[in-house]
């Protein structure tokens, strides 16, 4: 069942459909609710989803130098500068797939003045100004380098290591963590093989070292950057306030209509919370110019701008209306608009304060251009990350098996991503609440025991299997002859 059926089975039972936008939208929020919850408490079958994420590799580079301010003026304009103007020389902070090393961890050594070596997190690859931003590993991040205004440190040998791998954006709990793939893995230090999951506590205990390197044997899970370190998780934008949006003429116009546009921060390669909706009209002969904030004048580097939009009520070629409650993802759109980092996953950097719309090289002047932007992912809020030891020392298929988060049915025609048999336990639940609400009591037993019954159905079915192999050809059952299988009620939710 899609959403509008399964809020007409709703309306059926309880004998109560008024067509009125906020009571449907009041039935939406109780049936995504009950969906997500049972969707992500359970390991069943059909939440899981296996991938492979890549590692990596540490970059070591040797005979760089240090930025300097004003001697004992913290001015957030440090950096580590990259000794070559060339783009070979700035490219080897990226890898194969654009893989880059924003968010990493960078060990500093060899400096003249010791106060300088340490451990750093990469903010931002400053490509253009072949810089890389960085703030401290530790509570206090801001970075004041030692020596006069004028002094270079040239000796510094800087490694960038992917200490922490960031799980996908869907991840709700990891299950497996290994290397599978055994196409791309190869052998020796990419050796297949299981990971086991450590606590923090008794890797602390056993005081595992964050340099050693070779085949991962174990992993850590982290729901944050260990030391309170800044996390884009801390910068929410508002609309209005952190952005605004306009029309202006434009080569390839957007559709005439109603258009709502979020925007979020995207720091270290990872996309944070979104905005409340900002609406604009565009008259068909404009596009979108995007308002922001510098950034940078926060004293923060590489909290890059994201956006997302959703199609209110625009007319189609054909003169027909078209409406969506959902948002889609403008950064999906791959471009080569920035230097030196093509297919970025934002649009505007953090030093920009406006855009226009490129249509020329991206053209979204149909409908039918605007409905194939993927829609917005799943996005809770937080982003767990786990930490491999040892690390491996190439490029590595990591494959992740984990219950993912479904996207919510937000479109009268969405369905749950389950089984149909699932669908019946959403609707009796959410009448539950309903009668509830209601204050009809008696009804509302009535139904959480029929959701009961349901669930344990989906037990029995779903969370269970066979301890034994099934044998396709005749056998006698007796006392001399194992059974081929036993059926279990229930295992361990894996």
């Amino acid at each position: 069942m899609n959403l509008l059926e399964m809020r007409n089975m709703i309306g059926s039972i309880i004998d109560y459909d008024p067509q009125i936008t906020s009571y449907k939208n009041e039935v939406n929020r109780i049936i995504n609710e009950i969906y997500l919850q049972f969707f992500t408490e359970r390991a069943w079958q059909w939440a899981q989803k296996d991938i492979d994420q890549y590692t990596v590799p540490d970059i070591t580079e040797t005979n760089k130098r240090i930025t300097t301010g004003a001697a004992g003026q913290r001015t957030f304009e440090n950096g580590i500068e990259l000794m070559s103007n060339t783009a070979d020389q700035i490219i080897t902070f990226k890898t194969k797939d654009n893989h880059t090393h924003d968010g990493s961890i960078l060990v500093l050594s060899n400096a003249a003045d010791s106060d300088n070596n340490g451990v750093y997190i990469i903010d931002k690859i400053d490509f253009p100004n072949q810089k890389v931003r960085v703030s401290r590993m530790a509570s206090d991040g801001q970075v004041d380098w030692q020596g006069t205004a004028s002094s270079t440190d040239s000796t510094i040998t800087v490694k960038a290591q992917q200490r922490y791998m960031t799980l996908p954006e869907d991840c709700h709990q990891l299950l497996s963590v290994g290397i599978r793939n055994v196409d791309e893995a190869g052998v020796g230090t990419n050796a297949l093989g299981h990971f086991y999951p450590l606590t923090r506590r008794y890797d602390e205990e056993l005081d595992l070292r964050f340099d050693l390197e070779g085949t991962p044997t174990n992993y850590v899970l982290y729901d944050a950057y260990p030391e309170n370190v800044l996390d884009v998780f801390d910068f929410t934008p508002r609309s209005g306030k952190d952005f605004k949006i306009t029309g202006t003429s434009g080569t390839n116009n957007w559709p005439a209509g109603d258009y709502e546009f979020k925007m979020a921060y995207m720091w270290r390669g990872i996309v944070g919370r979104t905005s409340d909706a900002f609406a604009i009209t565009l008259n068909g002969s404009q596009v979108p110019r995007f308002h922001t904030d510098k950034t940078t004048d926060l004293g923060v580097y590489g909290l890059h701008k994201v956006f997302f939009v959703r199609l209110k009520s625009i007319t189609g070629q054909d003169g027909n209306t078209h409406q969506e409650d959902f948002f889609r993802d403008l950064s999906k759109i791959r471009n080569t608009l920035q230097p030196f980092t093509p297919y970025v996953g934002y649009f505007l950097q953090d030093e920009s304060t406006n855009a226009t719309w490129p249509d020329t090289d991206i053209n979204l002047s149909t409908r039918q251009k605007l409905l194939s932007i993927p829609r917005e992912v799943p996005n809770k809020g937080y982003r767990q990350r786990i930490r491999l030891f040892p690390r491996p020392t190439a490029m590595t298929p990591i494959r992740l098996r984990y219950i993912f988060f479904p996207r919510e049915l937000t479109d009268d025609y969405d369905s749950p991503e389950a089984p149909y048999d699932c669908h019946r336990y959403i609707v009796y639940r959410a009448c539950e609440e309903l009668f509830f609400k209601h204050k009809d009591l008696t009804q509302s037993e009535f139904y959480r025991k029929k959701a009961e019954r349901e669930y344990m159905k989906l037990e029995n079915k779903y969370l269970t299997l066979r301890s034994g192999v099934y044998i396709k050809k005749d056998y006698v059952a007796g006392p001399m002859r194992i059974r081929p299988f036993r059926n279990l009620t229930k295992l361990p939710d894996a």
